[in-house]
Protein backbone atom coordinates (compact mmCIF):
# COMPACT_ATOMS: atom_id res chain seq x y z
CA UNK A 1 0.00 0.00 0.00
CA UNK A 2 1.29 3.57 -0.35
CA UNK A 3 1.48 6.30 2.25
CA UNK A 4 -1.96 7.40 1.07
CA UNK A 5 -3.93 4.52 1.43
CA UNK A 6 -2.18 3.32 4.51
CA UNK A 7 -2.89 6.85 6.09
CA UNK A 8 -7.00 5.76 4.89
CA UNK A 9 -6.65 3.05 6.69
CA UNK A 10 -5.29 4.27 9.92
CA UNK A 11 -7.71 7.37 10.18
CA UNK A 12 -10.85 5.08 8.90
CA UNK A 13 -10.28 1.76 10.63
CA UNK A 14 -7.62 1.02 12.93
CA UNK A 15 -8.82 1.84 16.79
CA UNK A 16 -12.30 1.94 16.12
CA UNK A 17 -13.74 -1.42 17.04
CA UNK A 18 -15.35 -2.50 13.46
CA UNK A 19 -16.40 -6.05 13.00
CA UNK A 20 -15.52 -7.20 10.01
CA UNK A 21 -19.08 -6.79 8.35
CA UNK A 22 -18.38 -3.48 8.88
CA UNK A 23 -14.71 -2.87 7.18
CA UNK A 24 -15.21 -4.68 4.33
CA UNK A 25 -17.70 -2.73 2.23
CA UNK A 26 -15.69 0.27 3.68
CA UNK A 27 -12.52 -1.47 2.08
CA UNK A 28 -14.91 -2.27 -0.97
CA UNK A 29 -15.91 0.86 -1.37
CA UNK A 30 -12.42 2.74 -1.04
CA UNK A 31 -10.24 0.49 -3.48
CA UNK A 32 -13.03 -1.03 -5.76
CA UNK A 33 -12.59 0.10 -9.22
CA UNK A 34 -15.73 0.67 -11.64
CA UNK A 35 -14.19 -1.77 -13.97
CA UNK A 36 -14.07 -5.00 -11.55
CA UNK A 37 -17.95 -4.03 -10.85
CA UNK A 38 -18.52 -3.94 -14.37
CA UNK A 39 -16.71 -7.44 -14.98
CA UNK A 40 -18.81 -8.57 -11.80
CA UNK A 41 -22.11 -6.83 -12.99
CA UNK A 42 -21.20 -9.24 -16.41
CA UNK A 43 -20.75 -12.32 -14.52
CA UNK A 44 -24.04 -11.68 -13.24
CA UNK A 45 -25.49 -11.20 -16.43
CA UNK A 46 -23.96 -14.38 -17.65
CA UNK A 47 -24.59 -16.56 -14.85
CA UNK A 48 -26.83 -19.99 -15.37
CA UNK A 49 -27.71 -22.45 -13.01
CA UNK A 50 -25.98 -25.89 -12.74
CA UNK A 51 -27.54 -28.95 -13.74
CA UNK A 52 -27.57 -30.24 -10.29
CA UNK A 53 -27.53 -27.06 -8.45
CA UNK A 54 -30.03 -26.79 -6.40
CA UNK A 55 -32.46 -23.93 -6.41
CA UNK A 56 -31.63 -22.68 -3.33
CA UNK A 57 -27.71 -22.89 -3.86
CA UNK A 58 -28.44 -20.96 -7.17
CA UNK A 59 -30.68 -18.63 -5.28
CA UNK A 60 -27.71 -17.41 -2.82
CA UNK A 61 -25.17 -17.70 -5.32
CA UNK A 62 -26.97 -15.19 -7.26
CA UNK A 63 -28.00 -12.89 -4.53
CA UNK A 64 -24.16 -13.27 -3.04
CA UNK A 65 -22.61 -11.98 -6.80
CA UNK A 66 -24.92 -9.56 -7.32
CA UNK A 67 -24.14 -7.92 -3.65
CA UNK A 68 -20.43 -8.32 -4.30
CA UNK A 69 -21.38 -6.30 -7.79
CA UNK A 70 -23.07 -3.22 -6.31
CA UNK A 71 -26.14 -4.35 -7.99
CA UNK A 72 -29.57 -2.84 -7.08
CA UNK A 73 -32.43 -4.69 -6.45
CA UNK A 74 -34.84 -4.15 -9.25
CA UNK A 75 -37.41 -5.74 -12.10
CA UNK A 76 -34.46 -5.81 -14.12
CA UNK A 77 -32.17 -7.97 -12.04
CA UNK A 78 -35.52 -10.31 -10.97
CA UNK A 79 -35.75 -11.12 -15.11
CA UNK A 80 -32.49 -11.70 -15.27
CA UNK A 81 -32.89 -14.12 -12.40
CA UNK A 82 -35.35 -15.71 -13.77
CA UNK A 83 -33.84 -16.39 -17.60
CA UNK A 84 -30.43 -17.77 -14.98
CA UNK A 85 -32.66 -20.67 -14.03
CA UNK A 86 -32.59 -24.09 -15.63
CA UNK A 87 -35.34 -24.91 -18.32
CA UNK A 88 -36.97 -27.31 -15.80
CA UNK A 89 -36.88 -24.98 -13.01
CA UNK A 90 -38.40 -22.05 -15.15
CA UNK A 91 -41.50 -24.01 -16.61
CA UNK A 92 -42.56 -25.12 -12.73
CA UNK A 93 -41.92 -21.21 -11.58
CA UNK A 94 -44.17 -20.08 -14.76
CA UNK A 95 -47.47 -21.21 -13.21
CA UNK A 96 -46.48 -19.73 -10.01
CA UNK A 97 -45.42 -16.67 -10.83
CA UNK A 98 -47.94 -15.51 -13.60
CA UNK A 99 -50.89 -15.98 -10.96
CA UNK A 100 -48.81 -14.00 -8.40
CA UNK A 101 -48.17 -11.63 -11.23
CA UNK A 102 -50.83 -11.41 -13.60
CA UNK A 103 -51.44 -7.72 -14.03
CA UNK A 104 -48.21 -6.03 -12.71
CA UNK A 105 -44.02 -7.11 -12.76
CA UNK A 106 -42.06 -8.16 -9.94
CA UNK A 107 -40.14 -4.96 -8.43
CA UNK A 108 -37.68 -7.29 -6.45
CA UNK A 109 -35.80 -10.04 -6.94
CA UNK A 110 -36.34 -11.61 -3.77
CA UNK A 111 -40.31 -11.83 -5.01
CA UNK A 112 -38.97 -14.12 -7.48
CA UNK A 113 -36.86 -16.14 -5.32
CA UNK A 114 -39.21 -16.48 -2.88
CA UNK A 115 -42.14 -18.32 -5.91
CA UNK A 116 -39.35 -19.96 -7.26
CA UNK A 117 -38.42 -21.81 -3.76
CA UNK A 118 -41.81 -22.59 -3.14
CA UNK A 119 -42.43 -23.89 -6.72
CA UNK A 120 -39.18 -25.63 -6.36
CA UNK A 121 -38.66 -29.43 -5.76
CA UNK A 122 -40.40 -30.17 -2.80
CA UNK A 123 -43.47 -28.62 -4.30
CA UNK A 124 -46.87 -29.47 -5.48
CA UNK A 125 -46.61 -28.03 -8.65
CA UNK A 126 -42.64 -29.89 -9.60
CA UNK A 127 -43.12 -32.89 -11.18
CA UNK A 128 -42.68 -35.61 -9.43
CA UNK A 129 -39.40 -37.72 -10.62
CA UNK A 130 -37.01 -39.97 -8.97
CA UNK A 131 -33.90 -38.71 -9.52
CA UNK A 132 -31.45 -41.46 -11.61
CA UNK A 133 -28.14 -40.69 -11.94
CA UNK A 134 -27.18 -40.87 -15.46
CA UNK A 135 -23.64 -40.33 -17.10
CA UNK A 136 -23.47 -36.91 -18.53
CA UNK A 137 -24.13 -37.01 -22.29
CA UNK A 138 -22.11 -34.03 -24.33
CA UNK A 139 -24.70 -31.00 -25.78
CA UNK A 140 -24.11 -32.48 -28.66
CA UNK A 141 -25.02 -36.02 -28.33
CA UNK A 142 -28.97 -37.04 -28.54
CA UNK A 143 -28.03 -40.27 -27.34
CA UNK A 144 -26.23 -41.94 -24.47
CA UNK A 145 -22.38 -43.30 -25.10
CA UNK A 146 -22.50 -46.82 -25.89
CA UNK A 147 -26.15 -47.52 -26.50
CA UNK A 148 -27.23 -50.43 -27.46
CA UNK A 149 -23.15 -51.61 -27.39
CA UNK A 150 -22.04 -54.63 -25.20
CA UNK A 151 -18.45 -54.22 -26.02
CA UNK A 152 -16.18 -52.89 -23.79
CA UNK A 153 -14.35 -51.04 -26.33
CA UNK A 154 -14.19 -47.10 -26.13
CA UNK A 155 -16.90 -45.57 -27.86
CA UNK A 156 -16.16 -45.23 -31.28
CA UNK A 157 -13.79 -48.24 -32.17
CA UNK A 158 -16.85 -50.71 -32.90
CA UNK A 159 -15.04 -51.16 -36.94
CA UNK A 160 -15.21 -54.63 -37.95
CA UNK A 161 -11.76 -56.25 -37.70
CA UNK A 162 -11.46 -58.61 -39.81
CA UNK A 163 -8.13 -59.71 -41.60
CA UNK A 164 -5.11 -60.91 -39.30
CA UNK A 165 -3.43 -57.69 -39.26
CA UNK A 166 -6.53 -56.79 -37.18
CA UNK A 167 -6.58 -53.36 -39.10
CA UNK A 168 -9.98 -52.50 -41.26
CA UNK A 169 -10.84 -54.19 -43.96
CA UNK A 170 -11.17 -51.18 -46.70
CA UNK A 171 -11.25 -52.95 -50.27
CA UNK A 172 -13.21 -56.08 -49.86
CA UNK A 173 -11.83 -58.98 -52.50
CA UNK A 174 -8.61 -57.43 -52.76
CA UNK A 175 -5.96 -59.08 -50.78
CA UNK A 176 -3.22 -56.36 -50.99
CA UNK A 177 -4.02 -52.33 -51.52
CA UNK A 178 -4.55 -51.25 -55.19
CA UNK A 179 -1.31 -49.22 -55.70
CA UNK A 180 -0.87 -45.57 -57.67
CA UNK A 181 0.99 -47.61 -60.80
CA UNK A 182 -2.07 -50.04 -60.68
CA UNK A 183 -4.30 -47.43 -61.01
CA UNK A 184 -2.21 -45.57 -63.87
CA UNK A 185 -2.44 -48.57 -65.99
CA UNK A 186 -5.97 -49.40 -66.18
CA UNK A 187 -7.15 -47.75 -69.22
CA UNK A 188 -10.29 -45.42 -68.93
Amino acid sequence: MNPEQVSWCREALLEKNLSWKQVRPMILDHFDTPYRKFLLMVEVGSMCQGTYESNREYSNRFQKMRREAGMEDSTLLAVTYFASLKASVKSVAQLAISSHFGSRLPSSINQIIDLVLASGEDSAFAVKTPHKRVRPMNDDERTPRNAGNTSKAPFGTNKVLTNKYKTPLANKGNAYPVTMAQTASVPT
